[in-house]
């Protein structure tokens, strides 16, 4: 006691401050730093790497489609073979909030994020006065990216994708594409999306929007993938119900990720070079390595490679 009111003294010898404030002020210091030290105990590195880990997993998605996320993509890559929690890290895992593995995230992101170099669009109609090579050859040189509008569609302009980049420009990117081999990739990496994005992708979903003035409100429901939406509604069937649950217990998340890379890759040859580099489909020898290496993906930029590099006519 005696040491405290010494400590007390000198420190409001120190600053000027009244006693009472200073009492006051020391005390939310203490506290300040009990909790930092209550929270770097919680979610260590430990937490950090398998947290990392299941957000590779799930294409790098947003802290809260993430939390509503993590219990089944836990149970799924448990059931495939590709994690193995220890039970105390992996009870953190499942109760981490939205907002803290956004902060965990955090540095991870800004790793990525710095990397990347901030686009700038030229946005042009189909007039051969702008779809020229001088054209393309002025922007390419001074690092600007072209873009159109549809054939006979002069209203599209800049707004022409922005009700598919979610899904569709996020899989396949900004590369011009065409022929059969071009459409032979898509199929494979549609027929892998069409799964993952059903089962392993939550979404938000519009609840109620409203206007006060000139500001508008929105709520949203907890993000959730389609299946469990139609897990939850009640006018589904519950043979059709069934049939869902054990889909999903046969998919691998991991497995199909890759499938989803592979195609990926063979997309962005062809919308580079026109040709596919010959990279092989997945197979059971080499999904191991693929997932030993989510947890460490985020150190070579974007994991997508139909946007790592874009030349080429953009569509």
């Amino acid at each position: 006691m005696a040491d405290r009111i010494k400590i007390l003294d000198e420190f409001v010898a120190l600053t000027g401050y009244h006693r009472k404030h200073a009492i006051r002020v020391l005390r939310e210091e203490a506290s300040a730093a009990i909790t930092s030290r209550a929270h770097n105990r919680v979610y260590d590195e430990a937490v950090r790497q398998a947290l990392t880990m299941l957000w590779e997993a799930a294409d790098r998605v947003c802290g809260k489609r993430l939390k509503a996320l993590i219990p089944s993509l836990v149970e799924a890559m448990e059931r495939h073979g590709h994690l193995d929690l220890d039970p105390v890290i992996k009870t953190k895992v499942l109760q981490i909030s939205a907002a803290t593995i956004d902060r965990v995230l955090a540095a991870t992101r800004l790793h990525i994020d710095g990397q990347r170099k901030r686009r700038s669009g030229v946005d042009s109609d189909n007039d051969s006065a702008f779809m020229s090579q001088s054209v393309f050859d002025y922007c390419k040189a001074h690092g600007l990216e072209q873009t159109r509008s549809r054939a006979y569609k002069k209203n599209d302009q800049a707004w022409v994708e922005q009700k598919n980049g979610a899904i569709v420009r996020r899989l396949v990117g900004y590369g011009r594409l065409s022929g059969i081999d071009a459409t032979r990739a898509l199929a494979k990496l549609y027929a892998s999306s069409r799964l993952y994005i059903n089962f392993f992708q939550p979404s938000f979903k519009l609840k109620s929007k409203s206007r006060d003035g000139a500001r508008v409100q929105k709520v949203y429901f907890t993000p959730a993938t389609p299946c469990d939406r139609l897990l939850a509604h009640s006018s589904v069937e519950p043979a059709i119900k069934e049939k869902l649950k054990a889909q999903f217990k046969c998919l691998d998340p991991v497995r199909r990720l890759q499938e989803i890379r592979h195609a990926q890759q063979a997309l962005s040859d062809l919308a580079a070079h026109g040709v596919h580099s010959g990279v092989t489909p997945a197979v059971v020898s080499d999904l191991a390595d693929f997932a030993a290496r989510l947890a460490c993906a985020w150190k070579t930029g974007d994991a997508r490679p139909t946007h790592r590099a874009r030349s080429g006519w953009n569509k």
